[in-house]
Formats: C-alpha cells, structure tokens, sequence
C-alpha cells in the first residue's frame, strides 16, 4: 500500500461535453500524468446502489506508469459518469482521496441528451429503430431498482441532466476552490483559454509550450455494417491504453474507419419533444445558474439565464 498511487484530479462530468478532450489536451502538461484508460469509472457502481468493483489496488494500477521519469503533480482520471452520482459518488470520493481537485463541464442539457442518445446508438447499446422520444419516455419510467441493472443505464441520461439538482453536493464536500465549472459551449469555441484557465485554478505553468490541434476527440458517428462497428467497439476498448501513449495512431485510423463504416447521424429531435424538454429542464438550469452566481461565476452561455 506504501507505493499507491491514486488521482488527485478529476474530470467528474458530464457525459457528451468534451470530457474525452479536455482529458486529451490536460494529459499533455508535464505535470499532469493521465490514468492508462480515460474512465475508470471506480466509483460509478455507488450510483446505482452498488457495491464497488475494484479494489484500490486495482484502481491505483492505472497510475502505476506515473513515476517513470519524473514526479507530476497531479494524477488525472476521467469518468463522467461520477457527477450523476451526486452526494454519494462525492463523499465516497473525498474519503477515499482526500482534496482531490473536481472539474464539471456542462452542456446544454437537451442537445446533450440527444449526443448521449446517438452515442448508445453507435455503441449498439439501444436499438437503431429507436426514436429520440422514446428514450426519453424510457428514461422517465425505469425505476431505481431496474436502473440498477447494467443494461437499463443507459437510460439514466434524462435524470443526469438536471444538474442544478446535483451541483451543490460537489461544492458542499470538496469546497468552492475545490471545483471547477466549465461550459462545453465555451470550451469548444476557445479550448486554448479554458485550458489556459484551467492551468491558473492548478497553478501550473501555462507558459510551456504545449501546442495541440484542437480536435473532437469522441465525436458520434452511426455505421453501415453492425459487424464491423462491433469489431471496432472491441479493438477500441482492448487498444486504450495504445491508443492514450499514441493519439495520432488513433486519430489517423479513426478517419479511415469514418470513409469505410461511418455515416452521418440521421436521428432528430421532433419539437414537440424538444418543447417538452424545455419546460423540464428550465427549472434545473435556474437553480445551477444561481448556485454558480452566488459562487462567484459570471460568465455563462446562453441556455443558462434565469430570465
């Protein structure tokens, strides 16, 4: 136990707003050593009522490669699938890591939704028939007790987009300088200054030179071929750990796969549907709007208005 090694960044939510690259461009600092896979997702079985799936040894060995050269000064995961998890994911988390420092980037709720609905589809996680409106309507009836079954968690996207409800219990166990809030929208228009203000709030030097190209690093794509998205499903998630140590392998066999499998998504949202969202999701962004306010933040985008 002397030698573990467990993070003490990050990157908590949500799911489809630029985790995967924030998580890319972040891993670039020299003070910054990135776990092996993105998400790791160690404290997600909390969020469901379960017990954990790994034990902290095993967590800890994603960061194993972390003392090779040179000590950083933090050790970053990703699991976006924790913020939903509220106080109890939060306070599993602070006990077991201390004042690990907690990165939020939102999205609009509504568009985020729909990207987490395509991305299962691509996923083949739910059927290429389904309608947007229907998942929605499944993920308002499944009950705590199915959402406890790994193949109705998918359908826990609806809930975890109300984010006002959940956002105080992050800044209540980690402390307002303990959290970071950013906005996907921001975040895709200018990474290089939230990377920027990101390296400030970790007091880290910004003035290393660490060019990237700004990229979509999980960008949703539907397929032709089931067979072949299958197989590539599978190389992915047994080549991670490659594909981390060697972005540019992946990125270059990604654009192949696109021309051979991919195709474009050909889902929309109906506005009767997106009208009923609205509505839903209205009182939940006033509520992180103003939680956001009284903490000091002033700059929002345009869907987060409490007019």
């Amino acid at each position: 136990m002397s030698d573990i090694i467990l993070p003490n960044l990050i990157i908590a939510g949500v799911a489809k707003a630029g985790t995967t690259s924030l998580f890319t461009y972040l891993a670039l600092h020299p003070d910054i050593c990135s776990s092996k896979i993105k998400e790791i997702g160690y404290f997600v079985p909390l969020r469901w009522g379960n017990s954990l799936a790994l034990s902290l040894d095993e967590y800890s060995s994603y960061f194993s490669h972390c003392h090779e050269d040179v000590s950083p000064r933090y050790f970053m995961e990703a699991s976006p699938g924790y913020f939903p998890g509220g106080k109890k994911i939060a306070e599993a988390m602070k006990q077991t890591l201390g004042d690990a420092k907690i990165i939020l980037i939102f999205r609009e709720p509504i568009s985020r939704l729909f990207s987490l609905f395509t991305f299962y589809k691509s996923r083949l996680k739910l059927s290429p028939e389904m309608s947007f409106r229907e998942y929605v309507r499944l993920c308002e009836t499944m009950t705590a007790d199915e959402l406890r079954k790994t193949e109705n968690q998918v359908y826990g996207g609806l809930e975890a987009s109300y984010y006002g409800k959940l956002i105080a219990d992050w800044f209540e166990t980690f402390g307002d300088p303990g959290v970071k809030v950013l906005f996907f929208e921001q975040f895709r228009n200018n990474p290089h200054n939230v990377v920027a203000g990101i390296y400030d709030w970790l007091e880290l030097d910004y003035e290393i030179p660490l060019p990237f190209e700004a990229t979509v690093e999980n960008k949703t794509m539907s397929f032709r071929n089931g067979f072949l998205q299958r197989m590539a499903l599978k190389i992915n998630r047994l080549a991670e750990g490659y594909w981390r140590s060697n972005p540019n392998v992946k990125r270059n066999l990604r654009r192949l796969y696109y021309v051979l499998n991919g195709r474009a998504v050909h889902d929309l949202i109906d506005n009767e549907t997106r009208m009923y969202l609205q509505e839903k999701f209205l009182p939940s962004n006033q509520r992180l709007a103003l939680e956001l306010i009284n903490r000091g933040y002033t700059t929002f985008p345009e869907w987060l208005s409490i007019e």
